[in-house]
């Protein structure tokens, strides 16, 4: 049932219960009055026969002294008849009576009239027989009246009783079916404000209306999470961002600070190793002057990426089509002895053009394809295509090597983070180089990967124009 329906049902009943307590007020009014007019009638016809009697009484006066006034008399019973006259219809007598009490009181006043002596008893005692029943016509119309009047007196009680009685059930029930629900929905909307997005706001047996504003405020619920959530995966993604850059700042701070200092002894170290190597020596020794060497080189290598991270000089760009670097630069990689049989195809190479360091772009591509390679195995399948997407240049080199879990993937672009295995594993500085030259040009570099031994997918846009 809607919750307009229920209201116009309450109204109704309502309705009803007034129009039944006018309808008694009426008719104990309505009755009462009759009653009371009935009596008022009589006591006007008892007090009109009274005045009759008056005349008569009168004439009776006027012609009992020595010295009859028959002219007095005869007024007298002139009105006397004109005044019964005018009430004997409404007297509660027969038609014969009416008539017989009409014709005694005529021939009164004609023998009056003519000069004679007559009683007037006559018509006195038609009169008093009329008296007994007008009174006992009072008492009844006054009991009838008493009788209406409490018969009303107890209806009214009754309906109105009736009446607030309904009053306050419907009362209750409307509140139940309109404050319960409201305070499932506010306790529901009050546990969605406080985070807990995933609140069932569940109504039983409620109006419609309240069923579908608890949907909406399930369907907001469900919005407000999703709302959230991204938010928080983009205040996550900012905070990593943020974090990341500041500690690339801080790197590229220390690398242009102690590069000189550690180049310098890293230079004699070297050039004493390979004097030392040079002269006849032990082949045990010469073995180990090896390992120092190549570990003092691997350490100028980490100075100079440090360095490229400090580096956010844009000079030497132009505009140049990333096809022809993509190209030329998968063509030298073939040749190089670490792809061996690993297949390296181009499945799209449109061409496009923006403003780019070509040196800085060939690095990125580098590190990403040499990335690739060391993922893979030795027959593995590395896939790179450029197309156009809008305004953006999109570079995408997908492998099907080891793939990564999230954990590789939260970290990937950190500096000095590498998961490779021991044998292959680097300074964990390509990627994070990358990136930063990447976004040097305005573009991004997001990986992905469905998980272990699953691939890995990179892409790297540019914006164009």
């Amino acid at each position: 049932m809607t919750l307009e329906r229920r209201l116009v049902i309450q109204w109704v009943l309502l309705l009803v219960c007034l129009v039944l307590t006018a309808g008694v007020g009426f008719w104990g009014i309505r009755g009462i009055k009759q009653d009371f007019s009935i009596a008022l009638q009589n006591q006007q016809m008892i007090r009109d026969l009274s005045q009759v009697g008056i005349y008569l009484q009168s004439a009776r006066v006027a012609m009992s002294g020595d010295f009859p006034d028959f002219a007095r008399a005869y007024r007298e019973c002139l009105k006397a008849q004109e005044a019964l006259s005018q009430i004997v219809p409404g007297l509660p007598l027969t038609d014969l009576q009416k008539q017989k009490l009409l014709e005694t009181i005529d021939g009164v006043t004609d023998r009056i009239g003519k000069g004679q002596i007559v009683s007037v008893d006559g018509v006195m005692s038609g009169m008093q027989q009329v008296l007994p029943v007008l009174s006992q016509q009072i008492r009844q119309a006054q009991k009838q009246a008493d009788d209406r009047k409490q018969w009303a007196l107890f209806l009214l009680t009754g309906v109105a009783g009736g009446a607030i009685l309904l009053g306050v059930i419907l009362s209750i029930l409307q509140w139940r079916s309109v404050m319960k629900p409201l305070s499932t929905i506010s306790e529901g909307v009050r546990r969605i404000g406080n985070g807990r997005f995933d609140t069932p706001v569940r109504l039983s047996g409620a109006d419609r209306e309240f069923e579908q504003l608890a949907e909406d405020v399930e369907q907001m619920a469900r919005e407000l999470a999703s709302m959230y959530g991204q938010l928080r995966e983009r205040v996550e993604a900012s905070t990593r961002a943020v974090v990341q850059s500041e500690r690339l700042a801080g790197v590229g701070l220390l690398a242009a600070g102690v590069a000189h200092e550690i180049n310098n002894p890293l230079a004699i170290i070297t050039g004493r190793i390979e004097l030392m190597m040079a002269s006849e020596i032990d082949p045990r020794t010469r073995q180990s002057l090896q390992i120092v060497l190549d570990e003092a080189f691997r350490c100028k290598q980490i100075i100079t990426r440090l360095l490229d991270l400090s580096r956010e000089s844009d000079g030497g760009r132009e505009l140049k089509d990333l096809s022809e670097v993509v190209t030329e630069l998968i063509n030298n990689i073939g040749l190089l002895p670490v792809v061996g049989n690993r297949s390296i195809r181009i499945t799209t190479c449109e061409p496009v053009r923006f403003v780019m360091d070509a040196g800085q772009i060939k690095q990125v591509i580098l590190n990403l394809l040499i990335n690739a390679i060391q993922a893979t195995t030795d027959s593995g399948l590395i896939r790179v295509s450029l197309r156009r997407v809008g305004a953006w240049a999109e570079l995408e080199i997908v492998d099907d090597g080891r793939g990564m879990d999230p954990e590789v993937l939260d970290h990937l672009f950190e500096p000095f983070f590498s998961k490779r295995p021991g044998e292959i594993r680097g300074m964990g500085l390509g990627l994070t180089i990358s990136k930063s030259i990447v976004e040097s040009h305005g573009g991004t570099l997001q990986a992905s990967s469905e998980g272990i031994g699953k691939g890995s997918r990179f892409v790297a846009r540019w914006p164009i124009g």
